[in-house]
């Protein structure tokens, strides 16, 4: 079953965010649970659409979660962030 254009372009945004956050040059083998795990808790630490809100525009993952943190700002539900998270398990 292919996926919709609209769903590759939402995923290909996903695998985006998660590259930065690792680091881009990595290879899929240099990863460590640790590193998924805290992507997961940064993902989840931001609201939805983070990168839309004026207080988070223009920062990275690991910032925006620490800011968003500071704020007391609204998370991101588990059902969104795992979705996401298999989106880059492939």
């Amino acid at each position: 079953k292919e996926k919709r254009p609209d769903t590759v372009r939402q995923d290909r945004k996903v695998m985006q965010t998660f590259a930065a956050f690792v680091g881009e040059d990595r290879s899929v083998q240099s990863l460590t649970p640790t590193e998924i795990f805290d992507f997961r808790e940064a993902r989840r630490a931001v609201p939805p659409k983070w990168q839309a809100k004026r207080e988070l525009r223009g920062m990275a993952l690991r910032d925006a979660a620490r800011e968003a943190r500071r704020l007391d700002l609204r998370f991101t539900s588990f059902v969104t962030v795992n979705r996401e998270l298999s989106a880059i398990s492939g």
